[in-house]
């Protein structure tokens, strides 16, 4: 599959930095995973965001959040924000690949370990 352009980039960050349904997140950035194939997913430069997405919709699943958006570009801090009722959570997250768990040695497989590890700054750095 070829890399994504930069009018590709631009277009799904745009979309995903507006608020957008944990599953509707999700939806989307395994969408973009499959057009592009797993490899690109981790590999491609310019694309981190698409995993800060996917991991903005799991947290959202997780803590039941209405909505997530990525943070606009500009930005640049944090990652991505969640909201509950009228509270508004500014996340930070950092990949960690700590787990021995591969399925057909895809990255795309471990994921679930990730979204366990990677949230690790809340609201300016506080937990």
């Amino acid at each position: 599959m070829p890399k994504l352009t930069k009018t590709d980039l631009a277009r799904h960050r745009a979309w995903l930095s507006e608020w957008r349904t944990p599953g509707d997140m999700a939806a989307y950035v395994t969408d973009v995973n499959d057009a592009m194939g797993s490899a690109d997913f981790f590999r491609q430069g310019g694309v981190e965001f698409l995993r800060d997405a996917w991991l903005a919709a799991e947290f959202g699943r997780h803590r039941d959040s209405s909505p997530v958006r990525l943070v606009p570009e500009r930005e640049r801090w944090p990652d991505f924000e969640a909201r509950g009722g009228d509270v508004i959570e500014r996340i930070e997250c950092a990949e960690a690949d700590i787990c021995e768990i591969a399925t057909n040695n895809d990255p795309w497989a471990r994921g679930y370990c990730l979204d366990l590890l990677c949230v690790f700054r809340r609201n300016g750095g506080q937990t």
